[in-house]
């Protein structure tokens, strides 16, 4: 399996913090940019892995 891509666009919330949302998953960058064309979605295509791991700063959750 190779590489898979997400398509992310830039959202303002209400208090005006900007928010990266994954609008889809691909198998293919080529896949990813014509879903964001026919979507008419601004934003860009990246791949899965360098936006799970991109703030990784989160402790896990454990029992107690």
């Amino acid at each position: 399996m190779g590489v898979m891509w997400a398509s992310v666009m830039l959202v303002f919330m209400a208090n005006s913090e900007p928010v990266d949302m994954v609008t889809g998953i691909y198998d293919s960058k080529e896949e990813c940019i014509a879903a964001m064309k026919e979507q008419k979605i601004p934003g860009n295509c990246y791949p899965v892995e360098k936006i799970i791991h991109q703030n990784f700063t989160e402790t896990p959750a454990s029992k107690s």
